[in-house]
């Protein structure tokens, strides 16, 4: 299970289900911050990889938008390691 997600159970823990004080309403909203922060940073990822493969894809079309989708793929596949240069 994903650390954040642990942070956020364990928040969560701290505080009946009934319970409506302010300091247990203010450590739900934390325990669902941390949850959403931690669902945006897994959806940004699978964007990345769903991106990759359609570049992917549209390099094996052939032309000067294949050229251009597979640098751009490679860029993200190995962001470090991409020699523009010699593109």
């Amino acid at each position: 299970m994903n650390e954040a997600i642990r942070a956020a159970k364990a928040i969560l823990a701290k505080v009946r289900f009934d319970d409506a004080t302010t300091t247990a309403r203010g450590r739900r909203a934390h325990a669902r911050v941390v949850a959403t922060i931690e669902a945006a940073e897994q959806l940004a990822g699978i964007e990345t990889q769903l991106r990759i493969a359609n570049l992917v894809a549209l390099s094996g079309l052939g032309g000067d938008a294949a050229l251009k989708a597979r640098a751009e793929a490679e860029e993200l596949i190995w962001p470090a390691q991409v020699d523009h240069k010699a593109a």
